[in-house]
C-alpha cells in the first residue's frame, strides 16, 4: 500500500513540476541606425506551458507583455490592455514562434524555418531562415546559439536593425501576483 501511495505522490509531483513556468533572464541590445550606441534593456521571459510567453521588461522601464495564440495582454504604467488575435493577426504566429526559439525546439522550428547548422566547437549555432516569403521579408533570419540551452538569439529586421538577446535560465519560482493578474486577463 505504501508503494502505491509513493507512486501516486511521485506522479502528482512530476505533473505539477512539468506545469511550472520556465524562467529565463535576458539582456537585450538593439542596434538602431543613427544611434551611437545600442539600446539596452533587461528583464525576464517566462514560459507558461500550454498558455503563452511573458516578456517582462524590468529596465530601463517596467512593462509586461503576455502573449498567447488567442490574445496579447499588455501592462504598461500600471494599465492593462488586451488585444485579440482578430485585432493583431501577427499575434498567433509570434506566440507559436517565440517559445520555440527561446526553448531551442529544433523540431518545431524546422516546421517554419530552414535551419542551417553552423560549425562550433561546443553546443549549437543555427541560422534559421523563414520558409514563408512574407515572414522572410519582415524577419530575414534568426540565429540561435547555445551550449546546452539557448544562450543567445540574434536577428536583423528588414531595416537592418540588429537585436541580440542574451539568455540565462533562472530557478523555478511560484507565479507572482503580477503574473497571475496577466494570466487572469487572458481569460474573459
Amino acid at each position: 500500500m505504501k508503494a502505491l501511495w509513493l507512486t501516486i505522490i511521485l506522479c502528482v509531483a512530476s505533473a505539477l513540476s512539468a506545469a511550472e513556468p520556465q524562467r529565463t533572464a535576458f539582456v537585450q541590445s538593439k542596434v538602431i541606425k543613427g544611434l551611437s550606441r545600442p539600446l539596452q534593456s533587461q528583464g525576464q521571459l517566462v514560459l507558461f506551458p500550454e498558455v503563452g510567453l511573458l516578456y517582462r521588461l524590468e529596465k530601463p522601464v517596467q512593462a509586461a507583455y503576455l502573449m498567447s495564440t488567442q490574445a496579447l495582454v499588455i501592462e504598461e504604467a500600471g494599465q492593462l490592455k488586451t488585444l485579440s488575435v482578430d485585432e493583431a493577426p501577427w499575434l498567433r504566429a509570434m506566440a507559436e514562434l517565440l517559445p520555440n526559439v527561446i526553448s531551442g525546439n529544433e523540431r518545431k522550428l524546422s516546421e517554419s524555418f530552414v535551419i542551417e547548422k553552423l560549425p562550433v566547437e561546443k553546443g549549437f549555432h543555427w541560422r534559421c531562415v523563414p520558409r514563408d516569403s512574407a515572414f522572410r521579408q519582415a524577419l530575414p533570419m534568426i540565429e540561435i546559439l547555445g551550449e546546452k540551452d539557448v544562450e543567445k538569439v540574434r536577428y536583423a529586421d528588414r531595416n537592418g536593425q540588429i537585436t541580440e538577446l542574451m539568455l540565462q535560465p533562472l530557478p523555478a519560482s511560484a507565479i507572482s501576483t503580477t503574473e497571475q493578474r496577466l494570466l487572469d486577463a487572458l481569460t474573459p
